[in-house]
């Protein structure tokens, strides 16, 4: 921790790498303050995927916890995500899989009743026997109206976006890509709807055209969203 004058400028980051099993690969993630609140967009509970939600209690008291899924058809009823118990300067680590097994894509609301938590989640995936990677989901940012998801990198494979409307109402996002040669937006990808509470999931690829790029979200409504990307063409889901 940084105290006085080193607090301002102290910043931190974990990595790791597994050289086999199905958490083979490198990833890292920058380790945010501790928050009473956060969103993760873009983990998974299905056959070959595992989404790992880590809870971290930085203070002497207890802190309690609930965790809100949400997946394409809405909030999903997860009541062994509700009321986490987290004693002072421990840790829980939570599977997506328990709460909502069998859902494509989510999007998940970490909110501290009493005391604040930080929070990572870890998101491993395989297509059959093989490794498609391992990586932490970022934070998102808080709901807002415009969002921008940067760092889209080039290459080959699918680059799948996803959105979701936290606020009880429909929204409408609009679509543009900044890139190398100007912003534009996709004429086949530049308008998706949401229904309030639930995600939406798309590739962006077949737009991207293998460029860097950044994407801006317009919304009616405040959204969150986040990118998963693939690279080698690997199938995903």
């Amino acid at each position: 921790f940084g105290e006085g004058t080193l607090a301002p400028g102290l910043v931190a980051d974990q990595w790791g790498r597994d050289p086999g099993g199905q958490g083979r690969g490198m990833a890292s993630t920058a380790c945010a303050p501790a928050a009473s609140e956060f969103w993760f967009v873009g983990g998974g509970a299905i056959a070959g995927r595992q989404t790992r939600i880590v809870l971290v209690n930085p203070d002497d008291t207890s802190a309690v916890v609930d965790v809100l899924v949400h997946g394409p058809d809405g909030l999903i009823d997860a009541p062994a995500g509700r009321g986490l118990v987290i004693k002072g300067e421990d840790r829980l680590v939570v599977r997506l899989d328990v709460l909502a097994p069998g859902v494509t894509a989510t999007a998940v609301k970490v909110l501290a009743r009493t005391g604040r938590v930080g929070a990572s989640v870890d998101d491993e995936q395989q297509a059959g026997l093989a490794t498609v990677g391992t990586d932490w989901i970022p934070p998102a940012a808080a709901p807002a109206t415009k969002v921008f998801i940067p760092g889209i990198v080039s290459g080959d494979g699918a680059r799948v976006l996803s959105v979701m409307a936290p606020g009880g109402d429909d929204a409408v996002v609009n679509v543009r890509i900044i890139g190398p040669d100007g912003t534009f937006a996709p004429a086949e990808r530049s308008k998706i709807d949401v229904s309030a509470d639930s995600v939406v999931t798309i590739d962006m690829a077949p737009v991207l055209d293998k460029v860097p790029a950044t994407l801006e979200l317009t919304a009616n409504v405040p959204i969150v969203a986040g990118l998963r990307e693939f690279f080698g063409g690997r199938n995903v889901q």
